[in-house]
């Protein structure tokens, strides 16, 4: 596969063209949701309704089976369930009650009996749990 990048003047409009012998291949899929326009979840807090951009959000938690996600500097209540949410692109479950951004990751670190901490853009710590390990790797191609 090849992969060209071509900057562009201001003035001109940004295009992707995808050429693949399989259209229904997973990596196009990743490709499509960059067009989408519905790249955000609706949070609640204080009676509000916030629309929060997906590459705002570092993690969405259930906490007595309530959904929660967490941006840089607040939290959020999603009435989104874990499972809708671990298929979005660049997230993946951390642990049965976790789902992480991908991209707000700074570092990895094996821990015990096979599970992982990762450290957020934020500082936060999260640990992995080992059952979830191969996705994280297969996520992040190591």
């Amino acid at each position: 596969m090849k992969l060209w990048i071509k900057k562009i003047e201001p003035q001109e409009e940004e295009e992707i063209i995808v050429k693949t012998h399989d259209v229904n291949a997973d990596w196009v899929e990743y490709i499509k949701q960059i067009d989408r326009k519905d790249n955000y979840i609706m949070g609640y807090k204080n009676e509000r309704l916030h629309r929060i951009a997906l590459k705002d959000i570092f993690y969405f938690e259930s906490v007595d089976g309530k959904t929660f996600l967490y941006t840089k500097d607040d939290t959020f209540f999603c009435k989104n369930k874990l499972y809708e949410l671990d298929t979005l692109p660049l997230f993946f479950r951390a642990s049965k009650a976790m789902v992480v951004n991908s991209k707000k990751i700074k570092t990895i670190k094996p821990s015990l009996s096979g599970r992982f901490e990762i450290v957020l853009k934020n500082e936060e710590k999260i640990m992995v749990n080992r059952h979830y390990v191969s996705i994280l790797k297969e996520k992040l191609g190591i």
